[in-house]
């Protein structure tokens, strides 16, 4: 019979140290791949919520959901009418944002609405299709510096673009944050550009 000689400790050591390497070296990537993948998915609910508003607006004579304090909240008001398939939480949350607790408080969002066309007594006018000269420069949702404003104002200051509290700030992706314009796409808008738009009669609020 062959005999089976076992490891030495040093060289059980050695593996170990070897392992203890690749780890290091691999888990930055892993961590940064994480990253990249919830802003994925964030990105999605933006685009998936961007593309309900413009279904709305078609059958709403180019109205967004206006906003209510009653309940019935512009994602409510599309879930409500089938433009989006559900109300569940998962929806609605960024995987960097603030958790949802409290799911029954109609407000609780990552996702934020333009304010500019979301007003209680009315509503401005969505171009359909959305192909308008200023539609890549308007925004029409944007992460939410947190779970509470689902209608944006515009005041996009310091504190809540870069918030101490990774999952409440803004730019909670890599300092960027997920925006969709009401031509359809999505982009990744760094903090410093988000901080330079806070004039209300800018191209970014008004389409």
């Amino acid at each position: 019979m062959k005999k089976i000689t076992p490891f030495t400790l040093i060289e059980l050591l050695v593996v170990v140290a070897i392992i203890g390497i690749l780890a290091s070296l691999l888990l930055p990537s892993l961590g940064k791949a994480r990253k990249k993948a919830q802003q994925a998915i964030c990105t999605n609910k933006i685009k998936q919520h961007s593309v309900a508003v413009a279904m709305y607006a078609e059958d709403n004579e180019n109205y967004a959901p206006v906003r209510y304090d009653d309940g019935l909240n512009w994602f409510r008001q599309l879930a409500s009418g089938n433009y989006l398939p559900n109300f569940e939480v998962d929806l609605r949350a960024c995987p960097n944002g603030s958790p949802i607790q409290d799911t029954d408080k109609y407000w609780a969002s990552s996702i934020g609405l333009n304010a500019k066309l979301a007003y209680d007594d009315g509503a401005w006018q969505i171009p359909v299709p959305m192909d308008t000269s200023h539609g890549s420069d308007t925004m029409l949702l944007m992460d939410s510096y947190n779970i509470m404003p689902v209608v944006w104002a515009t005041t996009l200051t310091a504190d809540k673009v870069l918030d101490s509290d990774q999952e409440k700030r803004i730019a909670r992706h890599d300092n960027k944050a997920n925006v969709g314009f009401i031509d359809g796409h999505v982009a990744a808008l760094g903090s410093t550009y988000l901080q330079s738009k806070n004039d209300a009669t800018a191209d970014f609020w008004l389409p």
